[in-house]
């Protein structure tokens, strides 16, 4: 788990990440999964956040550098999603459905692995019976709110149901030559300081 503090040691937020859950590793690449992430509306837009994250992505991925690493993260709303066009050239979904040929069939195993019936991929949806965590109201408004200033949806194809809970499945892989701007840098720095991963 990341965690970003304040100051004080207050926590403001926070990231987790599981490398191969549930199996979803192969003889070629490994997966980071990154499930929830939450951040203080105070803390928004945070670089030191930015740079836990990046860093300490560069750290897991130099651990195994004789394999490719993949990404996968889930979003409810548009804040975790935007990681992607920001701070990566080649990422999936995308508006434009480039990448689709690469990324898609490496997310599609994982999410069948790791969410079974609740991984739709016609939709590139994961929907639970029965949410299991949602954006507060107030958030979800400003979500839609969000929309309507864009000419296009931010999220591609089908728009989650994110007051409902229902998470966009997403993927990137994690090389220096795949990041843009500033993430490259503090993933870089994570990569000389590998951390120790036992497979």
């Amino acid at each position: 788990m990341g965690l970003l503090l304040d100051e004080d040691e207050t926590i403001q937020g926070f990231t987790t990440f599981a490398v191969n859950p549930g199996g979803v590793g192969t003889d070629e690449y490994n997966i980071i999964f990154s499930g929830d992430t939450i951040v203080s509306p105070d803390s928004w837009g945070s670089l030191e956040f930015l740079k836990g994250v990046m860093h300490s992505g560069g750290q897991i991925v130099a651990s195994d550098p004789d394999k490719k690493w993949y990404w996968l993260l889930i979003s409810k709303g548009h804040r975790t999603y935007m990681y992607l066009p920001l701070f990566f050239n080649s990422y999936y979904p995308r508006a434009d459905h480039a990448d689709a040929d690469t990324l898609f069939p490496i997310l599609d195993k994982s999410c069948t692995k790791l969410f079974g019936d609740c991984w739709y991929p016609d939709k590139g949806l994961i929907i639970f019976p029965e949410s299991l965590g949602q954006l507060k109201p107030e958030l979800a408004a400003s979500r839609l709110a969000k929309e309507k200033e864009t000419s296009r949806s931010i999220f591609p194809g089908e728009k989650p149901e994110f007051y409902l809970g229902h998470e966009l499945a997403c993927m990137t892989e994690l090389k220096p030559d795949n990041f843009r701007g500033i993430a490259r840098n503090f993933f870089v720095k994570g990569m000389s300081e590998p951390v120790v991963y036992l497979g």
